[in-house]
């Protein structure tokens, strides 16, 4: 056995998004999704269990049990918390370490073929502050995560044919390169986990098709990017508040703030998502989770839910109770864009519409505040200058995101009941505010004040009903009156 001074190991999976949004085939990006999610949760852990002495490796962090490193010496490794794309072990035994190493580098290139795995780390003294180890190891690996440039594979050989979009060789059958063919190859994998549960007899969308109102359609789609307001602050001030006791008390108060994190975000989807109707039971639930790592949440939906979707995820936040008591909220941002959009790049634009959530939600919100803002972007067709979400804190005539949940000023409730009063125009028969008209105002709105003016003052005479609707958020309410339904919940209740 041997009696090297104890240590933590951080692993951490890079270029996770680069890796699923990779191809527009969503099959694909759901095969990388699943592969991601089971890196650590399940090759990790199969590596562990791997080892002749079993029962020296304690790798069932969420069994509940204290942490035994310290106390017993046949325990030569021990997980301390597992999250989504990165891990936490003790050590006593530099060689295992070694060990576990290779073995699950070998499985990271047979799965995934190009993901990076970057692993540092720290010896530690037991009678000494758990949480000063933790952090002066999370800044090793971010120090060493902006040093290293992540490994390419190899790519086409000039005799060889490649993919159009990747450039890597083409080395399936079906005209795949083997980076995406172990992405297909694990969509259809059911022993791999999904992310989140779907409704009880339900099936996530395996498909694009699966997202649109019927099959034929050429139809937009949303892609939704939560990201939690100020987690990884409120972590560490509660683990700095347990500094005084002792390191495997520290660390049991980590896990249960890690369980108690990703365990939350995925509750209150599965707990939203249930109340969703949807009876069409030959057909999967027009959604699919793609990232969900701590507090990121990222997903896929018909464009009509992406926003009725995201305030009810946002919503149900407030209520989260745990037994850490640590509360949980987020910002979001959603990119509508056509079906065949680049998926890459769509998320890029509802991170970007995130980041502008979050930066108005720091400029009016307290410190201590749990509001939550959403952005969004519409992408018409594929001009690159719908693409820029900056500029938001200029003043523009007829839009205000991004929108706070619940508080008064600039309010999504406010958004939201301007689109239903423009649904409701369109569905009167012989309407004063038709569908026509309507994008009569909103081409004007996008021209400006000058021909806004002119388009009001010519409504006004044909007793155009202008004047009962707030026309501070017109041109937000018109970018979205196509691409929202409010009554995919249970108990809401058709436009009349």
């Amino acid at each position: 056995m041997c009696n090297n001074k104890p240590f933590l190991a951080i692993y951490d999976i890079s270029g996770i998004q680069e890796y699923i949004f990779a191809t527009n085939e969503l099959k694909q990006n759901i095969g990388a999704s699943k592969i991601v999610g089971n890196l650590m949760k399940t090759e990790l852990v199969d590596v562990l269990k791997s080892f002749d002495e079993p029962a020296s490796i304690k790798w069932d962090w969420e069994a509940n049990e204290p942490f035994q490193l310290l106390d017993k010496t046949a325990v030569r490794a021990e997980v301390v918390f597992i999250g989504g794309g990165n891990a936490l072990v003790a050590y006593r035994d530099r060689q295992l370490f070694q060990q576990v190493n290779k073995r699950l580098s070998i499985r990271l290139i047979e799965k995934s073929y190009t993901l990076t795995l970057m692993i540092e780390e720290k010896e530690f003294e037991p009678a000494k502050s758990y949480y000063a180890t933790y952090k002066e190891l999370q800044n090793k690996l971010a120090q060493a995560k902006e040093e290293r440039l992540r490994p390419k594979p190899f790519g086409a050989y000039p005799i060889s044919a490649q993919e159009s979009f990747s450039g890597f060789p083409i080395t399936q059958k079906a005209g795949q390169s083997t980076i995406q063919a172990l992405k297909a190859r694990a969509a259809e994998t059911s022993n791999l986990h999904e992310l989140v549960k779907p409704p009880k007899e339900k099936k996530w969308a395996l498909q694009i098709d699966d997202l649109k109102k019927k099959q034929d359609e050429d139809s937009y789609i949303a892609v939704i990017h939560i990201d939690g307001n100020g987690i990884g602050q409120k972590l560490d001030q509660t683990l700095e508040a347990h500094e005084g006791n002792s390191f495997s008390e520290e660390i049991q108060n980590h896990r249960r703030l890690s369980k108690d994190i990703s365990a939350g975000y995925r509750k209150l989807v599965e707990e939203v998502v249930q109340e969703i109707k949807w009876e069409e039971n030959d057909r999967p639930i027009p959604i699919r989770p793609l990232i969900m790592d701590g507090d990121d949440l990222t997903m896929i939906c018909r464009a009509e839910w992406g926003l009725p979707l995201t305030e009810a995820l946002l919503t149900k936040m407030k209520t989260h109770t745990s037994e850490t008591s640590l509360s949980l909220s987020a910002c979001a941002g959603i990119a509508y864009v056509h079906g065949h959009f680049p998926f890459h790049l769509a998320y890029e634009i509802a991170e970007a519409c995130c980041k502008e959530a979050k930066s108005k939600r720091l400029k009016n919100e307290k410190n201590d505040s749990q509001e939550s803002y959403i952005d969004f972007q519409l992408v018409r067709g594929s001009d690159p200058t719908e693409r820029d979400v900056t500029g938001r804190e200029e003043e523009s005539l007829g839009r205000k995101r991004p929108y706070a949940l619940s508080s008064e000023k600039d309010s999504l409730k406010k958004l939201i009941d301007i689109i239903k009063e423009l649904q409701g125009y369109r569905a009167e028969p012989n309407s004063l505010f038709p569908r026509s008209k309507q994008a009569q105002l909103y081409q004007a709105y996008l021209k400006g004040a000058g021909h806004v003016e002119i388009m009001e003052e010519e409504f006004e005479s044909r007793k155009v009903p202008l004047k009962s609707i707030n026309r501070e958020l017109l041109l937000d309410a018109f970018e979205l009156v196509d691409y929202y339904d409010g009554v995919i919940f249970k108990g809401k209740e058709e436009i009349v």
